[in-house]
């Protein structure tokens, strides 16, 4: 697939679900943001990729419909406006609660578990050393 084909299977996806400024101000965001990243160096069918079917950019733009910001105009009706933040919003993949606290716990007892191999290793030199340093004291406070 190339811009082209991408852009247009989004349009036909979107067309009659959304109102026609809004169509043309996705469609212009898109072609905009592809444009921008191979201007930094990807590759298009990089960017495509990581975009992701147009078919279902175009179902979650429709589902979130009302639910973004909204701006008033002269005319009097409201109407969508898409910023950014909003499209990278719906790209964003959250890490459930339980998954993040399992991790904190593996991490834990990978710390200590290095902690103790480090401090089992040590023991052959610190036990003796404080044997040595007992004995030092014991005989330097009888006197």
């Amino acid at each position: 697939m190339n811009k082209y084909q991408f852009v247009q299977s989004l349009r036909r996806a979107l067309t009659g679900k959304i109102d026609g400024r809004e169509l043309e101000d996705t469609i212009r965001y898109y072609e905009d943001y592809i444009d921008t990243e191979i201007k930094k160096g990807k590759i298009e069918s990089q960017v495509l990729t990581e975009l992701g079917d147009p078919r279902l950019i175009a179902k979650s733009i429709i589902s979130v419909k009302g639910v973004s910001y909204t701006e008033t105009e002269d005319s009097g009706y409201s109407r969508q406006v898409w910023r950014e933040e909003d499209f990278k919003k719906s790209k964003e993949k959250k890490i459930p609660g339980w998954l993040i606290a399992l991790l904190v716990i593996l991490a834990i007892i990978v710390i200590f578990g290095i902690a103790f191999s480090v401090i089992w290793s040590l023991l052959p030199i610190i036990i003796p050393i404080f044997v040595i340093v007992s004995i030092c004291r014991f005989l330097f406070n009888r006197r």
